[in-house]
C-alpha cells in the first residue's frame, strides 16, 4: 500500500475513533430547531355553513375555501435537560399559521345581471408553550442514529383575523381569538453528522379544544357548547437540527 492511501486511512480511523470517543461523552443540555409543514384537523363544516348562509356563497366556493386553509406550516423550538442519557425535561414552543385569500362572485338579488366580487383574506395563528418530557435511544452501536419523543402540554394562544375587500355588504372585518391548554406529542429520528451536532427529521400531533372565543379584540365573547368546542387540532411534519452542550 502506498504512503498516501496509508495516511488517508490513518486519518480517517482516526476522525472515527475520536467521534466514537466523544459521543460516549454524556451531554446534558439540548437545544433544538425545526420547520415544517402541518395539515389541519378540525371540520369545517360549520364555517361552510356560515359562508353559505351570511354571504350567499355556493356549497362548493365554500368547501374549497376551507380546504385551502387546512394545510400551514410550522416552526419551533426545545430546550431540554437529560437526567440520564435517556430521559430529560425542558421547554417545548410552537408556531403555526395558516392562510388563505380567495375572490368570491356573488349574485346581485335586486339585480340578476350584475355581480360582486367579494374577496376574504383569512390568517389563522395557533402559538404554543409548555413544559415538556423527553426520552431518547440510541440506534445501533455506531452512536450516530437516535430515536427520540417528546410529550408536552402547555398553553395554547389562538388568533383568527379575517379582512373583507371591498366592505360593501356591511360585514365588518374580523378578529376571533382564545386561549386553553393544548397537548404535543412528537417522534424524531436524528441522526450525529458531529458529536455536539445532528440532524433529525420530526412527526408530530398537536392536540387543542377552545371552549371560549373572543371577537374584535376581546369586546364580544362566546363560550362554546361543552360538546361542540373549537377543534384547532393539527399533524405536523418537519426537519430540523440540534446542538448537544
Amino acid at each position: 500500500m502506498g504512503k498516501l492511501p496509508s495516511l488517508i486511512l490513518c486519518g480517517l480511523c482516526s476522525i472515527t475513533a475520536v467521534f466514537s470517543q466523544e459521543t460516549q461523552i454524556f451531554k446534558h443540555w439540548q437545544l433544538a430547531f425545526h420547520a415544517g409543514a402541518e395539515y389541519f384537523l378540525a371540520s369545517s363544516k360549520e364555517g361552510e355553513k356560515l359562508m353559505i348562509d351570511q354571504l350567499n356563497i355556493s356549497p362548493g366556493q365554500a368547501k374549497n375555501y376551507y380546504q385551502k386553509l387546512k394545510p400551514g406550516k410550522v416552526l419551533a423550538a426545545d430546550l431540554h435537560y437529560l437526567f440520564k442519557e435517556t430521559w430529560g425535561v425542558g421547554l417545548k414552543c410552537i408556531h403555526s399559521w395558516r392562510t388563505n385569500d380567495d375572490d368570491f362572485l356573488l349574485g346581485n338579488s335586486e339585480d340578476k345581471l350584475s355581480f360582486l366580487v367579494l374577496g376574504i383574506d383569512e390568517r389563522m395563528y395557533v402559538t404554543y408553550a409548555g413544559p415538556s418530557f423527553k426520552m431518547q435511544q440510541w440506534l445501533g452501536s455506531n452512536r450516530r442514529w437516535m430515536c427520540a419523543a417528546i410529550v408536552s402540554l402547555g398553553y395554547v394562544y389562538y388568533r383568527d383575523e379575517v379582512r373583507y375587500a371591498p366592505n360593501l355588504l356591511g360585514f365588518d372585518n374580523s378578529l376571533i381569538t382564545g386561549e386553553t391548554v393544548g397537548e404535543n406529542i412528537e417522534v424524531a429520528i436524528e441522526y450525529y453528522t458531529s458529536p455536539g451536532v445532528s440532524i433529525f427529521a420530526n412527526a408530530g400531533a398537536f392536540f387543542a379544544n377552545l371552549r371560549t372565543l373572543h371577537f374584535n379584540s376581546a369586546t364580544t365573547s362566546r363560550r362554546l357548547e361543552p360538546e361542540q368546542p373549537e377543534n384547532i387540532s393539527h399533524l405536523a411534519l418537519s426537519l430540523g437540527f440540534k446542538f448537544h452542550f
